[in-house]
C-alpha cells in the first residue's frame, strides 16, 4: 500500500508533493552499494568477551566475527548468556574482558551517533508508553541520518520501503501502544530497516509472531543480506536458523560450544548438548527438520 504524500501527515509536514510511488522506486537504494560489497570484509569481531553480573560469568571468553552479507544466528537454551551477549555487542553494559570491533572501530571509543549509523537494534520487549503513531516510531529510525532541515526525500523513501516491506504501511496512522505484541514488534522491525544501517542486531525478532510473519520477516532479512547487509539474529528456533541462516552460533552456560554452517553444525551431539533429549533432527523432503524426540500419544 503507497502512502498518499496529500493524506499522510507527519507531526504536522506531510509527504512532500513529489514524493509519489515512481520516485519512491527511483530512490529505493541498497544499504551496501554492489560494486562495495565484499563477502570477505570483515564487519564486527568479538575477542575473548567474558562478562559477569555479580562475579557470576554470563559471558565466558567468547570469540567470533561476522563478514559482510551474513545472516547469523545465535542459538541456546534459556540462560545461555543469548540476551547478554546482544547488550555486551551493543555496548549496553561494561564488559569484563576482551575486545569489540565494530567496522575495525573498538566500540567503546565509537560516539553515539555514528554507532548508529552502523549498528541498527530490534529489542526482544519494547516498553514505549509515549503516544507515538506507527509512521512516528519507523521514522524514528532515520535520525541517524536526519539533518536540521528534517526529512528527505531519501528519509521518506526508506521509511516507506521498510513498511512496504514488513507489511504495516496500513497501521502507518495507528497509535503505537495499541497495537498487538505481534504488530508491535513488526514496527520495531521496520524502524530497524529503516535505519539503513549496515549491521542489524535483532533479538528474538519473531517470538510474538504468527507462522506466516514470521517466515515474511525472515525472508525480508535473508533479502537484505543479498544486498550487503550483515545481521545477528538471537533466536530460540533451531529451524529458522537451518533454514535461512549462513552462520550459527551455539551457546550454552556462557561458553561458544559451536559455531559455523548451520547444516554442518546442528547435528544431534550438539542440539543434545544444549537441549538434552527433547529434540532431534531430520530431512523432510530435503529439507532439515528440527524436531521432538518423543510424542505423548493420546488416548
Amino acid at each position: 500500500m503507497h502512502l498518499d504524500p496529500e493524506n499522510h501527515s507527519h507531526s504536522g509536514k506531510s509527504f512532500p508533493p513529489n514524493f509519489t510511488q515512481k520516485r519512491y522506486i527511483e530512490t529505493k537504494r541498497q544499504i551496501i552499494p554492489k560494486d562495495i560489497f565484499d563477502p570477505q570484509t570483515q564487519v564486527f569481531c568479538v575477542e575473548n568477551l567474558s562478562f559477569a553480573y555479580a562475579q557470576k560469568n554470563i559471558i565466558d571468553n567468547v570469540s567470533f566475527s561476522l563478514t559482510q552479507g551474513e545472516l547469523c544466528g545465535i542459538l541456546g537454551p534459556n540462560g545461555s548468556g543469548k540476551s547478554t551477549l546482544f547488550k555486551c555487542c551493543m555496548n549496553f553494559v561494561p564488559i569484563k574482558q576482551g575486545n569489540i570491533s565494530c567496522f575495525n572501530e573498538n566500540i567503546k571509543s565509537t560516539k553515539v551517533k555514528n554507532f548508529a549509523k552502523k549498528v541498527a537494534y530490534v529489542p526482544q520487549n519494547d516498553n514505549t508508553s509515549f503516544t507515538f503513531k506507527v509512521h512516528e516510531i519507523i521514522e524514528m529510525g532515520r535520525s541517524p541520518h536526519r539533518s536540521i532541515l528534517g526529512l528527505t526525500n531519501k528519509d521518506y523513501a526508506a521509511i516507506e520501503s521498510a513498511m512496504e516491506n514488513l507489511g504495516v504501511a496500513h497501521l502507518a496512522k495507528e497509535y503505537y501502544h495499541t497495537l498487538s505484541g505481534g504488530q508491535k514488534q513488526m514496527v520495531l522491525i521496520a524502524r530497524a530497516i529503516a535505519q539503513e544501517s549496515p549491521l542489524i542486531f535483532l533479538d528474538e525478532p519473531t517470538s510474538s509472531l504468527d507462522f506466516h510473519n514470521q517466515i515474511m520477516v525472515w525472508n525480508t532479512l535473508k533479502s537484505l543480506t543479498k544486498k550487503g547487509a550483515t545481521i545477528l539474529v538471537c533466536c530460540h528456533d533451531p529451524n529458522h536458523i537451518l533454514w535461512f541462516c549462513d552462520k550459527v552460533l551455539c551457546l550454552k552456560s556462557g561458553k561458544l560450544i559451536a559455531h559455523g554452517d548451520p547444516i554442518d553444525t546442528l547435528k544431534n551431539p550438539i542440539l543434545q548438548h544444549m537441549f538434552g533429549d527433547s529434540c532431534t533432527i531430520s530431512n523432510v523432503e530435503n529439507v532439515p527438520v528440527v524436531h521432538p524426540r518423543f510424542f505423548i500419544e493420546g488416548e
